[in-house]
């Protein structure tokens, strides 16, 4: 017979109470439940069963004997009191959530408050219909904007009430190329990313998700939908960490262009960006392919690998690596000596 671990007992043993509708006689634990089915006298497998319902107890999980019916003695689990009903959280209570998840996660420090503040989440994102907001919480710190410009607080406060009452607005937008224009957005949800918040809707001009960083809409946002209701459905699919870029090179609304980077065999993979995938390997390396819209910003992160990462196309990008790190070496000539890949690196980062 296989030996069976404590926790495995324990598991078995409130299982069977759980899914019993009447209480159960020791007499019918005893070789029935597995764990209790050993060839150990009747003496030790009543004091396991006493130590169990112990460690159970520290657990908050109280075995009770009752006696109440004479034609139905025996140990029971009140369910009632070991499982949570299901909550249902609306709209609005789900952005306060997330909103003080980005808020504890600063105040705590991490460590194990943080830690502690991850695991009360985590048991509430079991009735959210969003997910697991704890997860989130490590890329984001606070919901204040990171300036004492009046104007930036209230374009905050009122993003933030349109994201909870899926209200539509307007607003004008300064892009990082262009000209400023007035836009309609639904939006979806807003995050932060390293110390700047970014809204992130459906655009109405566009016909599609985008992102626009708070710090470049000018002047007020306004409501523009009809009534007071709703004027949107956020899709069910919509999640709000795909959508906040992080690196230099996949900002503004440039037309993506597709980046195939080589790690040489043997190198470590893990320093490629997070939103780089893998798409073949061979006896030159791993090739990775990453979207880019700012190809310019992708430069001095290669640099900073020492060579770690080559651009395997397009060949124009591979050209403006060569140039940038054939001026730096010229730049960090000293005495006529060219310097070594290292000081190169370390000039780049």
């Amino acid at each position: 017979m296989a030996v069976v671990s404590k926790l495995e007992r324990l598991m078995n043993l409130v299982a069977v109470l759980l899914a019993s509708k009447h209480p159960i006689p020791f007499s019918a634990i005893r070789g029935q439940v597995i764990g209790y089915d050993d060839a150990a006298s009747a003496e030790a497998l009543e004091k396991r069963f006493e130590r169990d319902k112990r460690d159970l107890r520290q657990l908050a999980i109280e075995v009770d004997y009752t006696d109440q019916n004479p034609d139905q003695l025996g140990y029971v689990i009140r369910r009632e009191r070991v499982t949570q009903r299901e909550m249902e959280f609306t709209h609005e209570e789900a952005v306060v959530l997330s909103m003080a998840a980005r808020v504890g996660q600063v105040a705590t420090g991490g460590g194990l408050l943080g830690e502690a503040l991850k695991s009360a989440l985590r048991k509430l994102s079991v009735d959210l219909p969003d997910g697991d907001i704890a997860a989130e919480i490590h890329a984001l710190t606070s919901l204040r904007a990171q300036s004492g410009d009046p104007g930036a607080q209230m374009t905050l406060a009122a993003l933030a009430q349109a994201v909870a009452g899926s209200r539509r607005v307007r607003f004008k937008y300064a892009p990082l190329s262009g000209t400023a224009a007035v836009r309609q957005l639904d939006p979806y949800g807003i995050g932060m990313v390293r110390g700047a918040w970014y809204v992130v809707g459906h655009c109405c001009h566009q016909q599609e998700i985008r992102t626009f960083k708070l710090a470049r809409i000018q002047g007020e946002v306004d409501l523009c939908g009809q009534g007071q209701g709703p004027d949107f459905d956020v899709p069910v699919e919509f999640a709000l960490a795909r959508h906040l870029r992080e690196e230099g090179w996949e900002l503004g609304d440039n037309k993506p262009l597709t980046v195939l980077l080589r790690v040489p065999q043997g190198a470590p993979t893990q320093i490629m960006p997070a939103r780089a995938a893998e798409v073949s390997s061979d006896a030159r390396g791993v090739r990775f392919e990453l979207s880019v819209r700012r190809p310019a910003e992708l430069i001095p992160w290669l640099l900073a690998r020492g060579g770690a990462v080559v651009v395997d196309a397009p060949q124009s990008l591979r050209q403006q690596v060569c140039e940038a790190a054939e001026a730096l070496l010229q730049t960090n000539a000293v005495n006529h000596t060219i310097a070594t890949p290292e000081q190169l690196a370390a000039s780049a980062g």
